[in-house]
């Protein structure tokens, strides 16, 4: 039996950030290391200039997928189940008694444990640091002319050294977590339909197993 996890609006939410990450990911490391990574882009016969124009392209995708989400969390109520609260604090310590066999339990999780909390969290952050810097970069001449340039130096290597970070914790941490754990490999294709195993939400998430057995769905 399977049960549905994630709404065709969380979806496509996940699907634009993911598409134009992976498009700004590829751009802008051919930007930062054109006689490296960005070698076989240019031997392709794209100029930096149209590099540029795709990665700003993409970044509006991105910006698009975060108004979306913004309207989605704070409009309704009953999809905040991602904001941090004191319980993933303690079923972090918990995890962490089990890992180090202090404890046979596991901590139980609702509809998201503590560290897809801090994925989406990651993200929010990234973008709060990625789309200002990025819009700096983009508008140069404009920014010159109320900023120092010293703000504009800064925005540059805050934009580069956090796309770095936001990269590795992507392929790390996210990967793992969604697609590279024993369990899900090679891939978890729940992003993709939504759904996941009755067995799967019993192990990963059962409070919220629990409220939806209450409910007969």
């Amino acid at each position: 039996m399977e049960l549905q996890r994630f709404t065709l609006n969380q979806r496509i939410q996940h699907a634009l950030l993911f598409i134009s990450t992976l498009v700004l990911i590829f751009t802008g490391l051919s930007v930062k290391y054109p006689g490296s990574w960005g070698i076989w882009t240019y031997k392709n016969a794209y100029t930096m200039g149209t590099v540029l124009l795709i990665h700003k392209m993409a970044g509006i995708i991105l910006i698009a997928a975060v108004i979306l989400n913004i309207i989605y969390i704070f409009i309704d109520w009953g999809h905040r189940d991602i904001i941090p609260r004191r319980k993933d604090f303690s079923d972090f310590a918990q995890m962490l008694r089990f890992f180090f066999r202090k404890s046979g339990e596991r901590p139980k999780f609702g509809r998201y444990a503590y560290y897809q909390k801090f994925d989406y969290w990651a993200v929010v952050f990234g973008c709060a640091l990625l789309i200002p810097t990025g819009i700096i970069l983009w508008f140069k001449s404009g920014a010159a002319s109320v900023l120092p340039a010293s703000y504009i130096a800064a925005a540059r290597t805050i934009h580069s050294g956090e796309a770095v970070l936001a990269i590795l914790a992507i392929f790390i941490f996210h990967f793992y977590n969604s697609h590279y754990n024993p369990d899900d490999f090679p891939i978890s294709w729940t992003w993709w339909h939504g759904k996941i195993s009755e067995e799967k939400m019993k192990k990963e998430h059962p409070l919220e197993y629990e409220e939806i057995a209450k409910k007969g769905v």
